[in-house]
């Protein structure tokens, strides 16, 4: 039988391990961004997914209006020209 403390150590293991898959997403994006830093259409889609993401605050089962959501994208700071 293990001891409290080496339970209480595998908890506190488990928990860091398990990530918000927002933040996981968001993070990887992120370094897909850095990676494309040159190739504008790439970043631009980066960033749009970004959007998607915050927007929806990581539910992406909700219906969205695309085309609404990538003009106002195309009107904000984050798409380059």
């Amino acid at each position: 039988m293990k001891k409290f403390t080496e339970l209480k150590t595998e908890n506190k293991i488990q928990e860091n391990l398990e990530l918000d898959a927002k933040m996981v997403c968001m993070s990887h994006l992120s370094d897909l961004k850095e990676m494309f830093s040159n190739d504008k259409e790439a970043l631009n889609k980066l960033n749009f997914v970004s959007k998607i993401i915050m927007d929806t605050k990581g539910d992406l089962n909700q219906i969205i209006d695309a085309d609404a959501m990538w003009k106002e994208f195309q009107e904000s700071r984050f798409f380059r020209r």
